[in-house]
């Protein structure tokens, strides 16, 4: 019975649209899970439409809603940004009508989450080249002091790249990540 909004996905992706619809969900995913999770990210690359076709005030609402909801039910829980995709703004123009997301959540909603999460996906060169020409110097910019944490950093070139190559970019983006202030890393 909760009314949804359909925002056009191939899929059939809705979310709810009235707030309190939201929080209710929240709160209850939250309690059923008290102590065993500990950890929740709001949203997964929420900096891509094909994920999140909302504007930067109504995923900073969720978000909002999402921590105090969350809170609520296990006040030990850590609330995490959504996942940004954090690539470049140039790559997100391509498949995003909000390529500057996080870097608005970021300046305008620190108050709303306990760590940054980061997805990063690709070779080591891109890892390393959006960390360091994008990720970093946004944070300093903005003054983002909460914990940085990855947690969506695949490489899926397994059948050309082999085994092998695929082993040696976890543990190249693993250190790099360590050597960079993150404070988790999910392959």
């Amino acid at each position: 019975g909760t009314p949804v909004r359909d925002i056009g996905w191939p899929h059939g992706f809705t979310y709810p649209v009235e707030p309190e619809v939201w929080r209710e969900f929240c709160h209850e995913f939250a309690r059923r899970l008290k102590g065993r999770v500990r950890y929740y990210e709001i949203w997964n690359e929420p900096d891509i439409d094909a994920f999140f076709q909302g504007t930067t005030q109504e995923y900073i609402e969720k978000l909002r809603i999402a921590r105090h909801a969350i809170r609520s039910a296990d006040p030990g829980a850590i609330v995490g940004t959504g996942g940004f995709a954090f690539a470049t703004e140039d790559w997100l123009a391509r498949v995003s009508r909000n390529p500057t997301l996080q870097a608005d959540v970021l300046r305008l909603a620190q108050d709303a989450f306990d760590i940054h999460i980061a997805h990063i996906h690709g070779d080591f060169p891109t890892f390393r080249r959006r960390v360091d020409e994008y990720l970093i110097p946004t944070r300093r910019e903005l003054g983002v002091t909460q914990p940085l944490f990855f947690n969506e950093t695949g490489y899926s070139r397994l059948e050309r790249e082999g085994e092998i190559e695929q082993a040696a970019t976890l543990v190249k983006k693993l250190t790099f990540a360590w050597s960079r202030g993150a404070k988790a890393y999910f392959w």
